[in-house]
């Protein structure tokens, strides 16, 4: 069961990603989707899905992990390893929401003046092969203090 520390992260996010989408709505029912409070606010949708969408993956995580502890099969850890199931499942279509909700966000920022954000490695050839071992380094950094910042904001 979730503890009151990750109700309240995963309640902050969907409070933020509510409020943007109320105010987007209002500035589409009146034309105004341009300026500067268009792009704060597609940035705010874009960091709350990105939040639902860690805080989603890490319950998986441990989902996944208790369904592996449940080894018996007596009736009581049936019925947990099914509802362990079913919170698996849901928290799969609510991270593949999320994910969909930041690519939106990230494109509108894109046609908005954000830069690319660039995904793949170019390998080079002879002196040049240090850069290309550089540039993955740089990235599994930045990917584990994404997760390491993640979970300690929520969790």
């Amino acid at each position: 069961a979730p503890s009151a520390e990750e109700a309240i992260g995963a309640a902050s996010a969907l409070m933020v990603a509510g409020a943007c989408c109320q105010v987007l709505r209002g500035a589409a029912a009146r034309d105004r989707l341009s300026g500067g409070t268009f792009r704060m606010l597609s940035l705010a949708l874009l960091a709350a899905f990105s939040v639902i969408g860690f805080h989603c993956m890490f319950r998986l995580g441990f989902s996944l992990k208790d369904m592996a502890l449940l080894g018996s099969s007596e009736s009581l850890q049936l019925l947990l390893a099914v509802l362990c199931a079913v919170l698996a499942v849901l928290d799969v279509v609510t991270a593949s929401a999320s994910l969909s909700g930041a690519v939106a966000s990230y494109r509108v920022l894109e046609a908005h003046g954000l830069p690319k954000f660039k995904t793949a490695l170019r390998a080079e050839t002879g002196q040049r092969a240090l850069l290309t071992l550089l540039a993955a380094g740089y990235a599994a950094t930045a990917l584990e203090q994404v997760v390491s910042g993640g979970a300690l904001m929520l969790y």
